[in-house]
């Protein structure tokens, strides 16, 4: 080993490493973020949308449509191409669930069991659920 890569880890998989001290307790405790995966991912999402005339909302409070029932949806199905980025999609905010953004975790879930089958609302359910962690990416376990 290089003697420089040896040390406390701060990046690993895409989460940042960091250590922390509570008041009263000597012994440092660690905490892994995905706040540069989350950026990072927004950044990319909204390149991809953007070349297709697309945008994410600029606030949002709930992570996705209020009232909004997937199951429900009758939008018309996604081209293979569309379908494509619907699943890219979902691949990369699994990820930020992984990387323990667990106040998605049911909603990520719920809408990757339609990559056999995505439909424009829920290609725009997606979208939202990136615009939401636009506005709520700090977090960290």
């Amino acid at each position: 080993l290089k003697p420089d890569s040896i040390g406390e880890p701060s990046d690993f998989l895409g989460a940042q490493i960091s250590k922390y001290f509570v008041n009263g307790d000597s012994k440092p405790k660690w905490a892994i973020s995905s706040e540069k995966y989350v950026k990072e991912a927004i950044r990319i999402v909204t390149r991809r949308i953007r070349d297709r005339g697309m945008w994410l909302k600029t606030k949002t409070s709930s992570v996705l449509p209020s009232g909004y029932h997937p199951e429900l949806d009758s939008s018309p199905l996604l081209d293979a191409n569309d379908a494509s980025m619907y699943m890219q999609f979902i691949g990369i905010l699994r990820w930020i669930v992984e990387l323990g953004r667990i106040d998605i975790c049911c909603e990520v879930s719920m809408m990757s069991s339609y990559n056999a089958a995505p439909r424009s609302g829920h290609l725009d359910a997606v979208l939202h659920l990136f615009a939401y962690l636009a506005g709520h990416e700090r977090s960290r376990i």
